[in-house]
């Protein structure tokens, strides 16, 4: 028999991803989601994160759980929208473990998304895997998303957290949002553009997941980020090029405070962040690694 994974959030951007390459790979993917599946030959049990999960047949004998589930940090940032976005990843991920107190719900390896939000705004600081928590929101809301990953290892489950920097790719996350503007020809830097901005493009992150499920020795903590540390301004710029049209516009925070609330403080946070261990990412540039998720977008 092939070998279980299951997905929390299985049917999201980074979820629907993952679950491709896992078939690819032989395994058998459920995802444990509010909405259905979007890739064919995923199993699927509806559940909610914020309540506690049903004991589903489905969701038996994993070999591993991928926890993705989390309420979008994009958008205006109320009092609610903060208290899901912490709930959903806290709350959640403690609820998902609850299923490891019984043997059959329980999986060798937990590997739970996290963020390089972990670092707060450190400006042009170098950061790593060793580097101090910073002290903002989704900072605090991290280490606390951490920590409850980390309560599996009491049911003996080997635990990898993965602080995914800005995801890029067709479908999903920012690049989506973005595109129609530089197709508009009004897209530009955030702020004042200085700001460090990492990023990973998706099939390299989901390769970092699969090594993660994969292989026993994977240090518990790792930043998927690719390249050299790069800024907001040099992205757009890229992001321009890729999208062959100009890059005269930058957006004032006063802006994107009026529309966003206090997430513009977090769009315009400068996170300069490495990781100390090797990652043999294809992509490893910005300008190759925008091509390649442009391509059906610069129309």
């Amino acid at each position: 028999m092939s070998k279980k994974v299951i997905i929390s959030g299985g049917s999201g951007f980074l979820g629907s991803r993952l679950s491709e390459v896992l078939l690819t790979n032989g395994f058998s993917v459920v995802s444990l989601d509010m909405q259905p599946p979007q890739v064919a030959g995923v199993s699927y049990v509806e559940a909610n994160i914020l309540k506690p999960l049903p004991q589903h047949e489905l969701l038996r004998e994993p070999y591993a759980v991928v926890n993705l589930a989390g309420k979008n940090i994009f958008g205006r940032w109320t009092e609610e929208h903060k208290r899901l976005i912490y709930d959903t990843r806290v709350a959640g991920t403690r609820n998902l473990i609850a299923l490891f107190q019984h043997a059959r719900f329980r999986p060798q390896v937990l590997v739970s998304a996290s963020a390089v939000g972990a670092y707060g705004d450190r400006g042009g600081e170098l950061l790593t895997e060793e580097s101090s928590w910073g002290d903002d929101f989704l900072a605090r809301v991290v280490r606390d998303w951490e920590d409850a990953a980390q309560e599996a290892t009491a049911h003996g489950v080997r635990v990898v957290c993965i602080r995914n920097g800005h995801i890029l790719g067709s479908t999903g996350g920012m690049v989506p949002v973005l595109a129609p503007y530089y197709r508009w020809g009004v897209g530009g830097s955030l702020g004042m553009g200085d700001q460090f901005f990492p990023w990973v493009h998706i099939d390299d992150c989901v390769a970092l997941y699969l090594r993660a499920i994969t292989t026993h020795s994977m240090q518990p903590i790792r930043n998927a980020v690719a390249g050299n540390p790069i800024t907001n301004r040099e992205f757009s710029r890229s992001f321009a090029r890729a999208m062959r049209r100009p890059h005269v516009f930058k957006i004032p925070k006063w802006a994107l405070r009026f529309r966003y609330g206090e997430f513009a403080d977090a769009m315009t946070s400068s996170q300069r962040v490495t990781s100390l261990y090797t990652r043999n990412f294809r992509f490893t540039d910005i300008e190759s690694a925008l091509q390649d998720v442009l391509k059906d977008k610069k129309k």
